[in-house]
């Protein structure tokens, strides 16, 4: 198993949130205290498409209640509202009788498959959650758009992914120095994915020079 699969977050314990606010709008969710409809906007490997993933088990889904919607698949519309009928077929086994529509990279969605969506939305019933995410929320149809509360997983402080990463170091007796962790953390642009891939990729690296240092031919 490598660093990006053993610590992709697990459980909602185990997210690491870019500020407080953007904790406390998406504790909102997983707590119960909201359904409207939810986009998390960020750059890739900020953490958005785990936590939409994570918010149906933190409401006590069984995780059985769940369509989920790659949405750089390509799609006809025909497709698409087939996959909007399946929504209408889930049922709610979680405590609250609700069901979950993850769409992920939700501004890939053709114009016409977002303005179905929006009618969707628009005749759900209060216990269907839609979450969606999105890199580019530009691209996104205004209408549709304004149906959804934002959440923007904006960069990580470098304090915080160095803390971070000097920990999974510690743990997997990764022969790096802090300067080069700071380094990776900085590189990265808040993105944990990428940090756990360079933090692999150098630690191998450097196991291997010394390993040959120690062997020479």
């Amino acid at each position: 198993m490598n660093l990006t699969e053993k610590y992709t977050p697990k459980t909602w314990s185990d997210i690491v949130y870019p500020s407080d606010f953007t904790k406390a709008s998406i504790e909102n969710y997983a707590l119960g205290k909201t359904s409207a409809p939810l986009i998390l906007w960020g750059k890739p490997g900020n953490g958005k498409t785990t936590c939409a993933n994570l918010i149906p088990l933190a409401r006590g889904d069984t995780g059985q209640s769940i369509v989920d919607i790659d949405c750089t698949a390509e799609m006809t519309s025909t497709k698409f509202q087939k996959k909007m009928d399946d929504v209408s077929l889930v049922s709610g086994l979680g405590p609250r009788g609700e069901r979950f529509v993850i769409l992920n990279e939700l501004d890939a969605l053709s114009r016409r498959n977002q303005m179905m969506l929006r009618g969707v939305i628009d005749r759900a019933p209060h216990s269907t959650l839609f979450l969606a995410t999105t890199n580019n929320p530009r691209e996104l149809d205004p209408p549709l758009k304004n149906r959804f509360s934002t959440v923007c997983f904006d960069h990580t402080d470098t304090y915080t992914m160095e803390t971070y990463a000097q920990r999974i170091s510690l743990i997997e007796c990764l022969p790096l120095s802090a300067e080069v962790i700071k380094n990776i953390c900085v590189s990265v642009d808040g993105s944990f994915r990428e940090m756990l891939i360079l933090l692999e990729r150098y630690g191998n690296s450097i196991r291997s020079q010394k390993s040959a240092e120690r062997n020479p031919p």
